[in-house]
């Protein structure tokens, strides 16, 4: 009878550690096939953008730019900046009248060649120089 008892809970035992290992990997295989996905469709969206939709994301950061350099030190009337990108694309940032402008130009000098040019209005904190 002890012979007996020792073997049933011997194979309790494996038995439950089977059943961590069979929880294990369906949980490994369920977040994998999720990164999967989400990496494929990451990729999908990155593909569909544009370059004239490039061209006003980069124009709009520009403006992003002068604004926040505008509130902390002021920009002054006519003052244009050229700001080149890691990637080598090119963002110009003029203030002229109450606006900045920002243009920015993706795949120059090709057939996908892509020009933005985005005003934004001038707010001023009561501190920057106009």
């Amino acid at each position: 009878m002890n012979l007996h008892s020792a073997s049933t809970s011997s194979h309790r035992q494996r038995g439950a550690v089977l059943l961590v290992v069979v929880v294990v990997l369906i949980v490994v295989a369920v977040l994998g096939a999720s990164i999967v996905t989400l990496s494929k469709v990451s990729q999908r969206s990155l593909l569909n953008v544009t370059p004239g939709n490039q061209a006003f994301y980069l124009a709009e950061s520009g403006l992003r730019y002068a604004q926040q350099v505008h509130l902390e030190e002021g920009w002054p009337q006519g003052q244009a900046v050229t700001l080149t990108l890691q990637s080598g694309e090119v963002v110009e940032v003029e203030r002229s009248g109450n606006y900045f402008w920002a243009s920015s130009v993706v795949n120059a000098g090709t057939a996908r060649e892509a020009r933005a040019r985005v005003p934004v209005r001038v707010v001023d904190s009561g501190g920057g120089s106009d």
